[in-house]
């Protein structure tokens, strides 16, 4: 038996409202090499996660792509994960939506690839200490969460190789750590590096009374082709086939296992109590400007100077490791102050879902349950270098979802006005509405419109984003004056240092901040 186990885990995602393209480029570049990868290497055992979405285009688009996975299902070579259909954020849904879209999940799962789902993944991997009890009800045994949120929490790093058991008002969950610092390997160092740091650990010893050690690599899917310069390292330079070559070649002493495997067959480490947490850079975007600015540069500056620490010197680099550790951002709520736009979007869902909950059930409510959880696709609720607010398409299939949703369920004839407190801020607003047409007014903002539905289309007419500060205005600002701002047709070579990328020259003069937020 071998004394250390890993498991893979494959992320895959597009979001709702996505275009077409990107879903096409991303099945040729990542996720159709990958599965034939493993048609090749059969003995290498995957974890899988496809959001809804996903699955959704790959059922009408590539539906022999679907039979392939069925099939690596089927021989144990695959382990198919859950998670809520839509990819929200979990923490920003009622409970009857975190069920009903995990469920929803864990049944099309059942349909396509014949499995029971047992884990899931979290969307963005944004934790909240109550997120276990709906977790449970929707009869998921265990989810992943980074290792840094045990970090944070006290634990030390050589204490998370196994799983823990989290709970809330009794409902249990099994949480799993997954090692950030592999994250940085794939696909950038080469595959040696990566086995020297897993042989590392093999190596030392298991506390007696202990269940053997359990490494989890969790990845986005996009990683293995889709990424920029990902395809030419992983395809043409072949490293996910050299990684799945000395995977095979280390069974002796690493043994490839299922999540559910390990979890069935050994017990936790403990009990674990985690504080609301995300990856590092979802705090850091989730601070106002300067202040995210300012963590960055900190951050950094920490990087750098550990990075010049002989690896011989293991009290310095043990001082700065202890700051890294610990310095932390906001969290994700903190959009919803940062940008009212997504508070203003969040808020019109949850209340419509409130509504929708009271309906009889059947199709109808049924239909718009789903066009209301499609509204809630995370990528529209938060903004970073992956995505966000700021795309427009993003943003306008969730109100195209919401007001379809909106207009299944509003029966109401000729002119109507309604007082509300949609968003729950103590103030009233004012939806008025005549049919084709539907207005939220916001009082206290001096009569502004900050939504105007055509629902007819199903559009948000103003659908405007206002132009915020953003602590990356100061990095590029920073980098044109001392000419470290780097375009697509700049030589890297001629950068003494690592300069900031722009997709073109002179962006440091246009950057402008809106006083006031946008609307009629």
């Amino acid at each position: 038996m071998a004394q250390l186990y890993f498991s893979l885990i494959i992320h895959n995602h597009q979001p709702v409202g996505n275009f077409d393209f990107v879903f096409q480029n991303a099945f040729e570049q990542a996720y159709q090499p990958l599965a034939n990868s493993l048609d090749r290497h059969q003995d290498i055992k995957v974890a899988m996660h496809f959001t809804g979405p996903l699955l959704d285009w790959l059922q009408l688009n590539q539906p022999s792509y679907i039979d392939q996975i069925a099939a690596q299902v089927e021989r144990g070579q695959v382990e198919i994960l859950s998670g809520a259909y839509y990819e929200p954020i979990l923490a920003m849904l009622s409970d009857a939506d975190k069920i009903g879209q995990i469920e929803k999940l864990n049944s099309t799962i059942q349909k396509l690839f014949g499995q029971t789902p047992k884990g899931m993944w979290l969307a963005e991997r944004i934790w909240e200490p109550h997120l276990p009890i709906s977790i449970h009800q929707a009869n998921i045994k265990y989810t992943l969460i980074d290792d840094s949120h045990f970090v944070i929490a006290g634990f030390k790093p050589q204490e998370l190789f196994g799983y823990f058991v989290t709970e809330e008002q009794g409902y249990h969950l099994r949480i799993v750590p997954t090692q950030t610092k592999l994250r940085s390997f794939v696909p950038w160092r080469p595959v040696e590096a990566l086995f020297d740091w897993l042989r590392e650990q093999y190596e030392q010893t298991v506390t007696v009374g202990k269940p053997p050690k359990w490494i989890v690599l969790g990845e986005d899917g996009e990683k293995f082709g889709m990424w920029p310069h990902t395809y030419e390292l992983v395809w043409e330079q072949n490293w996910l086939n050299q990684f799945f070559e000395t995977l095979e070649q280390s069974q002796d002493w690493l043994e490839l296992i299922h999540p559910s495997e390990y979890i069935d067959t050994y017990r936790s480490l403990g009990i674990a109590y985690l504080p609301t947490e995300s990856y590092r850079e979802m705090g850091e975007w989730a601070l106002p400007s300067p202040e995210s600015y300012l963590l960055r540069d900190l951050r950094e500056a920490y990087e750098i100077q550990l990075a010049h620490i002989p690896e011989w010197d293991e009290n310095r680099r043990d001082e700065v490791e202890r700051v890294l550790r610990f310095l932390r951002g906001s969290f994700w709520r903190n959009f919803l102050v940062k940008y009212p736009e997504i508070n203003h979007m969040q808020k019109r869902v949850l209340s419509l879902s409130k509504k929708a909950h009271q309906l009889p059930a059947g199709e109808e409510r049924d239909k718009i349950l789903d066009l209301i959880w499609a509204a809630q696709c995370n990528a529209a609720y938060w903004h970073g270098i992956f995505g966000g607010i700021y795309m427009f398409h993003i943003r306008s299939a969730n109100y195209t979802n919401l007001i379809h949703a909106e207009t299944l369920m509003d029966k109401r004839q000729g002119v109507w006005v309604e007082a509300v407190d949609f968003n729950a801020d103590t103030e009233t607003e004012l939806m008025v509405g005549n049919g084709p047409l539907m207005l939220v007014i916001d009082p206290q903002d001096g009569g502004k419109i900050t939504e105007l539905d055509y629902r007819p289309a199903f559009y948000n007419l103003v659908n405007i984003m206002s132009r915020h500060p953003e602590g990356y205005h100061i990095q590029i600002q920073e980098a044109a004056e001392t000419n470290m701002l780097m375009t697509p047709e700049d030589d890297p070579s001629q950068f003494e240092g690592e300069p900031i990328r722009a997709k073109e020259r002179g962006l440091e003069k246009v950057i402008y901040v809106d006083w006031h937020r946008r609307g009629m």
